[in-house]
């Protein structure tokens, strides 16, 4: 309490605190002696009135007592600059604080008279907008330091110096230590803090603030401290100028002051008068001359005494063109004379009036030396070319001829040259504007150039007399000392003389070459060059890991005819026989003859082994027809021996051999046949021939029926419909199945007829039982491809439908999955075309193929038709077991109807109904049946 009191006491005894008093009413209650003395009223004179004699005027007493009293009232404390009048009138600024006390009845103002701080920032505010005026121009940045808060101002340009918006950076002190150079900002505290202690009268230096771009701007700082009554420092105002670009020109002149003196190149300047004013090093180590030893004479003493009175005419050119340059000689001190290249600019002023030149010199004479010595090499080689009968030329990579010999010169016409001094090869040689090109003409320039070695090209030429002759060009190419293709020596010879007796002899060549290679009677490869081609047949099969074969063929009875008739006649049969082999085989096979009546075939690339029995039978037909020759009509069989690569040999010496093993026997089965090497090939290739001649009996004898296989609901064991299978009722063998001969059907195109047959019965007879009123339900009928890319198909059907009055909803088509595939794009179209007509279509034989997910759900495609290969392990066989659920799950996503065919037992119908395949096909029901016997069945059993 007494420190309480104390402090009061001095509280209110207080120099430079007023302390004022006053109810809600403003009456004053209570004021000190600092009141007394800041205002001018006696402290008993104060407290008879109200605090309306301190304010302006009445106005502001009842503005300001409102707004303190409202703000007081609601516990917000009043703090506030505010001008005030005294007894004398005078008017000054206190800073006044006002708190409520005494239950709210009372209000305590503490006063502060603060008029001369006031009056310095008022005149520092007004100096700083003086300054921002005057700085606006100028692109100056203002920055003002309040010494006391430490708060900066930074005017708007000082921060765009910095590439920032004034709202970018904060007007704090810590804002350009951010930025300043961590090197530079000791330097910069240092120099303000002099100023501030009164050492410098302002302060002065220059640093780096950093951009916004992460550049460094060059900053020239100028400010100076502001001062209290007291001396105290207030604060601190002062500009910022960007000084980058000077800065930068500093540098650059004094790396290139640097570079000019510690270049090895002699620099020199002087007045135009020709006296030295600077001398670098390099000029001391060219001229042998210290600086001080040439500063300040005349440039004559670098000159020989012959070439002074050209300086004045040097200077002359200089003046006029701005520029000088030559190839001059110097004297150094020592009296040597030097070879430099000499190079004057001037020097202007900042009226472009020329006031000084500048010598740029650099010793050449090891330059001077090598083009004496390059001088003496062109004369030696010239000297050595001229020698030379051919044409010569040394051509540059630009075209330009370097050099030519006098036979080149003797004979060159300037006719299109552009430029005479400097002719290009392609003017010189051929009156051309653009270098050559083409098979014509070649250019060796440009391939010397790629390939870096010596080549050779054949030009044509058409003299003015119009000759046409062959020019050989012989290039290869010239090096600098590292090794770079800098250009070629060419050398032109006529070698049309030498061409035509090439051609001559290659042409004699030819002909020999022929011969000896062919039969001269027939044109044929003899044994020579068809062994040759045997031989690449072997290497080419093991290549590619192919067959081929080999047929022998010896003309019957050939001896007969030679001797009765003459060897005249033989040979023009031998002549047709030729003929009809070329015709009788494909391009890439080759025909030869051995000798005699012997000729060899070679039947590249078989895709089937077989399939050399049909070109055997095609030649025994051919060579078998009547010959006219000299007015007789003959008759020639032919008795052929196949061998196959590489099942009955892998050389040509073997394969040649069981070839005519294989004619004998031929022979000795009576002639005009062929025999395989491999007995067991002969008698397939004869079943293959007889199998494909009996088709073709069997579809014009009618030998085919038509047997029909029940499909059935397994659920409810309702007939659903029927497959139509052909067989072959062979008359001198049982029923033929379709796995011996349809095969066969496919590869001869007799399929197609096949099937038209097949569909045109079973469609009559499906109609026929609807007609009777049974309900045999749907017939499914097998489809080709090769019939499908019968462009008359769609027709045919649907007439077919005419004519036999069966409707679409009765018919289902099925294909293979592998048929499918073989022409997928061309198969859907067909397909869809069928599907229009509301003909179900099926995928036959589903799961064996290489159909694609994709492809399948483009198929306009109603039902899958699961192979038996995956029914027959069921349900025992894991595998066959998944690939068949696989299978009916696929159907089922893609809303398609599935059929298993192949059915043979009744835990196979189970598993397949339990795992939703309700519909089934196989023996379990019904094997394939002929018509009559299905009849018989509709009638018992599903009627």
């Amino acid at each position: 309490m007494q420190f309480h009191s104390t402090w009061l006491e001095q509280l209110k005894n207080s120099s430079h605190i007023g302390i004022l008093v006053v109810d809600k009413e403003r009456n004053n209650l209570y004021v000190n002696k600092c009141i007394s003395q800041m205002f001018g009223y006696d402290v008993k004179s104060l407290l008879k009135t109200t605090t309306e004699i301190f304010h302006v005027n009445h106005e502001t007493f009842l503005k300001f007592a409102k707004l303190a009293f409202d703000f007081l009232l609601k516990g917000i404390p009043v703090t506030i600059d505010y001008q005030f009048k005294k007894k004398d009138g005078t008017l000054f600024w206190a800073h006044i604080a006002g708190e409520i006390i005494a239950d709210q009845k009372e209000v305590l103002w503490t006063l502060v008279d603060i008029t001369d701080t006031y009056i310095a920032n008022q005149k520092i505010e007004k100096l700083k907008e003086r300054m921002e005026l005057a700085l606006l121009g100028n692109n100056d940045g203002i920055w003002d330091w309040n010494l006391v808060t430490n708060e900066v101002y930074y005017s708007p340009k000082w921060k765009e110096m910095l590439g920032c918006e004034d709202s970018e950076l904060s007007n704090k002190f810590s804002t350009w230590e951010n930025l300043a150079h961590k090197d530079d900002v000791p330097q910069v505290l240092l120099d303000i803090q002099n100023n501030i202690d009164g050492i410098t009268e302002y302060y002065d230096g220059v640093h780096r603030l950093k951009h916004k771009n992460g550049s460094w701007v060059w900053i020239h700082a100028r400010a100076k401290a502001i001062f209290d009554e007291n001396n105290n420092a207030l604060r601190m105002i002062g500009t910022h100028t960007d000084i980058t670009k000077e800065k930068n020109l500093q540098l650059k002149y004094a790396q290139q002051v640097q570079m000019i003196e510690q270049t090895n190149d002699a620099v020199i300047s002087s007045d135009l008068k020709g006296i030295i004013l600077t001398w670098n090093h390099g000029a001391e180590v060219l001229f042998e001359y210290d600086a001080q030893e040439v500063i300040g004479q005349h440039i004559s003493i670098l000159h020989r005494d012959e070439d002074i009175q050209d300086i004045k005419n040097t200077l002359n050119t200089l003046i006029k063109n701005g520029e000088y340059t030559a190839d001059v000689y110097r004297v150094k001190k020592s009296k040597k004379i030097v070879a430099v290249s000499l190079s004057l600019s001037l020097l202007r002023d900042e009226m472009k009036r020329p006031i000084h030149m500048v010598a740029y010199v650099q010793d050449i004479s090891k330059r001077k030396e090598a083009e004496d010595a390059l001088k003496e090499q062109y004369k030696y080689l010239q000297s050595i070319i001229d020698g030379i009968d051919d044409s010569i030329m040394v051509i540059k990579k630009d075209y330009t001829i370097e050099l030519m010999n006098s036979t080149l010169k003797k004979s060159a016409q300037y006719i299109k040259v552009a430029d005479p001094q400097n002719p290009k090869c392609y003017e010189i040689s051929h009156h051309r504007t653009t270098p050559c090109d083409g098979f014509e003409h070649p250019c060796p320039l440009k391939d010397v150039l790629d390939m870096k070695k010596h080549i050779s090209v054949i030009h044509n030429h058409d003299t003015s007399k119009g000759e046409n002759r062959y020019i050989e060009l012989s290039a290869s190419p010239l090096f600098d000392t590292n090794q770079n293709c800098i250009g070629i020596i060419e050398s032109a010879r006529d070698i049309t003389e030498h061409l035509e007796v090439q051609g001559e002899l290659r042409e004699q060549k030819n002909i020999l070459n022929h011969q000896a290679h062919h039969d001269a009677l027939t044109g044929l490869p003899n044994r020579v060059l068809f062994n040759d081609r045997l031989i690449h047949a072997i290497e080419e099969g093991k290549r590619n890991k192919s067959k081929f074969a080999l047929l022998f063929i010896d003309l019957d009875h050939f001896k007969e005819i030679n001797d009765s008739l003459g060897h005249a006649v033989g040979d023009e049969i031998l002549k047709t026989v030729t003929s009809r082999l070329k015709k009788a085989i494909r391009d890439k096979d080759t025909v030869a003859r051995l000798g005699g009546d012997e000729f060899t075939i070679i039947l590249d690339d078989l895709a089937k082994i077989q399939d050399a029995s049909i070109i055997a039978s095609k030649i025994l037909e051919v060579l078998g027809k009547a010959m006219e020759v000299n007015d007789n009509t003959l008759y020639v069989s032919s008795s052929i021996g196949i061998s196959i690569y590489p099942d009955d040999g892998t050389s040509a010496q073997n394969l040649l051999k069981f070839s005519d093993s294989a004619m004998y026997k031929a022979k000795d089965e009576g002639r005009n046949n062929f025999q395989y090497y491999s007995s067991e090939m002969t008698v397939n290739a004869f079943e293959r021939v007889v199998m494909e001649t009996s088709l073709r009996n069997a579809l014009e004898n009618e030998e085919f029926v038509v047997y029909y296989q029940a499909q059935v609901n397994a659920r409810t064991n309702k007939l659903i419909g029927m497959e139509a299978l052909v067989r072959w009722q062979h008359p001198n063998m049982e029923i033929v199945l379709p796995s011996r001969f349809m095969p066969l059907a496919e590869s001869t195109g007799l399929i197609v007829e096949l099937d038209r047959f097949v569909m045109a019965t079973a469609m009559k007879q499906i109609s026929q039982w609807y007609k009777d009123g049974f309900n045999p339900g749907v017939l499914a009928m097998n489809l080709t491809v090769k019939q499908l890319q019968k462009e008359d198909f769609i027709p045919m059907f649907t007439k077919l439908m005419q004519e036999t009055n069966t409707k679409a909803e009765w018919l289902e088509l099925e294909l293979t999955e592998g048929h499918i595939m073989t022409h997928p794009q061309e198969t859907i179209k067909i397909l869809q075309q069928i599907h229009d007509l509301n003909i179900e279509l099926a995928i036959d034989d589903f799961g064996t193929g290489y159909s694609s997910l994709a492809y399948l759900k483009k198929l306009p495609i109603d039902k899958l038709k699961i192979d038996q290969t995956f029914i027959q392990g069921l349900p025992s066989d894991e595998e066959d077991a998944g690939i068949t659920k696989a299978v009916i799950a696929l159907a089922k996503s893609l809303n398609l109807k599935v059929i298993a065919e192949g059915v043979e037992t009744k835990e196979q119908k189970e598993f397949l109904v339990e795992n939703g395949c309700d519909n089934i096909q196989g023996y379990f029901y019904s094997k394939p049946i002929p018509s009559h016997e299905f009849e018989s069945m509709l009638k018992e059993k599903y009627q």
